[in-house]
């Protein structure tokens, strides 16, 4: 029997491209309910829950493939990724600021949608180097004293995104760890992970009044948190930290429920597209964040946008709005090819 995490080369992970969609599907929605948090119990809870897990596990997926190139090869793949990245980045504020769009909102990279892409990049260029010099279970351990640090020390961590990196760097190199072993895991342990995935949930949706669904609570370090809670410092340590290793476990869950479900592994076809749907919501994004909408508003518009965005993630032009530069730069160094006698 082939294995679902292991399949022959060009084919697809059926797990891993399922869980791929299902978190971009969770992505949008967050996005959009995002300013109903603070006014909607539901929408807070709902918040609080997809945020617990969504991103720690689309990161570990991207570690899994992460594959160790030289130094010229990374900078060469992350290319096309930053330009991504700018075009999202700077559309979105140009969205919403108009002609009041300053230098500093190019330059900045703080709390847009487009974080994850520039995170994207920083740890591929950083394994790279580190792998070099250290085994996967040193980086794994050097990346998670590195948040702890970080997150008690550090101020003013949206800048340039670095604060999301390091916090979620331990996620991407424990993917990285993980390959190869993956669907072992998942099989041997999945009553652990049933048991603890659902425990969490419950711990999620009961905490989720506390301080989660602060923006600040998921980007800043502890004394820029003390400024808007009561809470002391080692107990916001060890809430932080405990969401976090919920996090986890809610991730295990979801990849039990995907390996034993053959119809949501019907998903993985449009496991390929999840870059392309990140990147145009992200417009859609700037647009929604101007109105007022109430949860079920926003999440109606969230499931057209995945809708719409699904169907047309397979079209051939879709990498031209993605990267223009990269494609026109492609496009003629081939005219010269031939051009040439």
């Amino acid at each position: 029997m082939q294995s679902i995490f292991h399949a022959p080369f060009m084919e697809r992970n059926k797990v891993l491209d399922a869980a791929k969609y299902l978190l971009i599907i969770l992505v949008v929605i967050g996005h959009f309910i995002e300013p109903s948090r603070d006014s909607d119990p539901v929408s807070c809870s709902l918040y609080c829950l997809i945020y617990s897990f969504h991103m720690p596990l689309f990161v570990m997926i991207s570690g899994y493939f992460y594959k160790q190139r030289s130094l010229q090869q990374e900078i060469l793949k992350c290319i096309p990724l930053l330009e991504i990245c700018l075009i999202a980045h700077i559309g979105f504020y140009w969205i919403i600021k108009g002609n009041n769009l300053s230098l500093k909102d190019i330059v900045y990279f703080g709390s847009d949608p487009a974080w994850y892409l520039l995170c994207l990049i920083y740890w591929r260029m950083t394994t790279g180097l580190l792998l070099r010099f250290l085994t996967a279970k040193w980086l794994l351990a050097l990346s998670i004293i590195g948040d702890l640090i970080f997150f008690y020390t550090g101020q003013n961590t949206g800048d340039y995104s670095l604060g999301r990196a390091i916090e979620f760097y331990p996620f991407f190199i424990l993917g990285y760890s993980l390959k190869g072993r993956l669907e072992v895991m998942t099989l041997r342990y999945k009553k652990a992970f049933i048991l603890s995935g659902i425990l969490s949930v419950i711990f999620i949706l009961l905490t989720s009044s506390s301080l989660q669904f602060h923006l600040e609570f998921q980007r800043a370090g502890i004394s820029d948190i003390r400024k808007f809670t009561d809470m002391e410092t080692h107990w916001i340590f060890l809430y932080r930290y405990a969401l976090l290793i919920s996090g986890l476990c809610i991730s295990g869950l979801i990849l039990v429920w995907i390996t034993r479900s053959e119809k949501l592994q019907k998903l993985s076809v449009f496991g390929g597209r999840t870059l392309f749907i990140y990147y145009m919501h992200i417009f859609l994004l700037a647009g929604i964040r101007m109105h007022d909408l109430s949860l079920m508003q926003s999440l109606i518009l969230a499931v057209m946008t995945i809708d719409i965005l699904t169907i047309l993630a397979d079209k051939p032009f879709c990498p031209y709005l993605m990267n223009p530069l990269c494609n026109l730069a492609c496009v003629l160094k081939d005219r010269i090819k031939k051009t040439d006698p």
